[in-house]
């Protein structure tokens, strides 16, 4: 049996973090283990997991956030821990956002209201 993979939501917005959570923890195979409420947050509760001998093996991030927004989380995730990948979401499609996002480390970008496929 396959170990799950570990997931922690950042979002500075209650409703969307907790939402993305919840759908993702219905997925098999997946684990939701922390959400943060801004970059700031997020490696703070990576440095607890990492004193307890776990880790994350993705980050889900948004682009805009208090304290620490995405871009500058997932650079900072990016040269502590390299083998976490980081999935960049945002509400805001700007120019320059994917290209930024790519230059940090991210491994994906998705903007919020794309349309969803199965």
């Amino acid at each position: 049996m396959t170990e799950p993979v570990r997931i922690m939501v950042a979002d500075d917005q209650a409703m969307i973090r907790d939402a993305l959570a919840t759908l993702l923890q219905l997925e098999p195979g997946i684990d939701v283990v922390e959400k943060a409420t801004d970059g700031q947050d997020v490696l703070d509760k990576l440095a607890d997991l990492e004193r307890r001998g776990e880790s994350i093996d993705v980050v889900i991030v948004d682009i805009e956030m208090p304290r620490l927004d995405g871009l500058t989380t997932c650079a900072a995730l990016r040269r502590r821990v390299p083998q976490t990948k980081v999935l960049i979401v945002t509400t805001f499609g700007r120019p320059g956002y994917v290209q930024r996002a790519l230059e940090a480390g991210a491994g994906g970008f998705i903007v919020k209201d794309s349309p969803f496929q199965n």
